[in-house]
């Protein structure tokens, strides 16, 4: 059986989106750390720095990089525990991204911070290999057996 070494890079960004808000959910603290070591990594950020404040219907960009040619996955994280997908999305469906290339999400299309009170985080998950396809129909995705 071909074994598929598969970095994941779990960094758990405070995104800011800080608003007042009495239940703050506390996302899961699993950490996958593959067999072999690996010199992976991963940065992600926001146009205003990790732990800003944005008030609801402000834009909001996301950039970020790998240091190896690796497919991508971002998932933002609600303050009631709601996940959504971020990247890819319909307007950058190809998740493969170069190594040290700055990628922008959004980039097509304009992004805006919703009405939900809470913290909210960014998920970053990279790997060598293609571990997600994008059905454009559904714009969802799923795991490669």
């Amino acid at each position: 059986m071909k074994k598929i070494l598969m970095v994941t890079l779990v960094l758990l960004l405070t995104a800011g989106f800080i608003f007042s808000s009495e239940v703050q959910i506390q996302p899961r603290k699993i950490i996958i750390t593959p067999e072999q070591t690996s010199t992976m990594e991963a940065t992600i950020r926001v146009n205003k720095g990790e732990g800003s404040v944005y008030q609801s219907g402000e834009p909001i960009q996301i950039q970020f990089e790998v240091n190896k040619d690796a497919y991508v996955v971002i998932y933002d994280i609600e303050a009631d525990g709601n996940t959504f997908l971020l990247f890819p999305n319909s307007e950058q469906r190809d998740n493969f991204v170069r190594a040290n290339q700055t990628v922008t999400i959004p980039y097509g299309y304009n992004m805006t911070v919703g009405s939900k009170q809470g913290k909210e985080y960014l998920q970053i998950v990279a790997s060598t290999h293609q571990f997600a396809s994008f059905n454009a129909w559904t714009q969802s995705f799923s795991a490669n057996p």
